[in-house]
């Protein structure tokens, strides 16, 4: 079955993926998240498409342009349901892509809430990759905390009244 991923703006397809028969009875999202893993694999530009909703359980998407790509409702791993478009962060220190979501931050494969990296404890992360994670809480992590912070304060000013 074909299945198109269109721009949010101009409703322009941006990449049509061939999904497998057994995509045919499953949910809109489901299908839309199979698309943007095909998108991903063939290298495909998502930069403005629209994907709110996709379910993104096991996309691997280090290295998809997703900017300006309507994500609302969209779920990430542990059933997370996404309200806005991630913030990702690339080429901070060994390499981890630091992704903040609406109310938790996931660094390489550590996934916790903002409240839960605040309180870890140093051999708590040391725990988590020994001085490599330390060392790299460390330095990073008044910036990182910084960014939930505003990623917070973001979300209760765009709440409805």
């Amino acid at each position: 079955m074909k299945f198109e991923i269109k721009d949010r703006w101009t409703g322009t397809i941006i990449f049509t993926a061939d999904l497998d028969a057994r995509y045919e009875i499953e949910t809109h999202s489901i299908q839309l998240g199979a698309a943007i893993r095909a998108a991903v694999k063939a290298g495909a530009n998502l930069a403005d498409a629209d994907l709110a909703g996709a379910n993104l359980v096991g996309a691997y998407l280090a290295d998809a342009n997703l900017a300006g790509a309507d994500l609302a409702g969209a779920k990430w791993r542990h059933g997370i349901v996404l309200k806005r478009t991630p913030i990702q962060l690339y080429n901070l220190d060994n390499g981890w892509r630091v992704t903040i979501l609406d109310e938790h931050m996931e660094i390489g494969c550590e996934l916790h809430s903002f409240d839960e990296w605040a309180a870890f404890t140093d051999k708590e992360i040391a725990a988590m990759d020994g001085r490599r994670a330390l060392n790299f809480w460390r330095r990073w992590k008044p910036s990182l905390m910084a960014l939930c912070e505003a990623r917070k304060e973001t979300a209760t000013k765009q709440a409805p009244e």
